[in-house]
């Protein structure tokens, strides 16, 4: 498997050796977009744009 992803025209950027990664990844990255979500408002202003709400 990891000879094939590696040597492949398109290979990972990340892997998650084991199970215990793709068990709580997609809790992880759930959190992370509601987090970013809940602070888009702030984001923008500090760019120097207007709010997007």
């Amino acid at each position: 498997m990891s000879e094939t992803s590696v040597d492949s025209d398109n290979p990972p950027l990340r892997v998650f050796f084991g199970t215990r990664g793709n068990e709580m990844l997609p809790q992880v990255y759930a959190d992370l977009l509601k987090t970013w979500a809940d602070w888009q408002d702030l984001a923008a202003e500090a760019q120097g744009g207007t709010s997007v709400a």
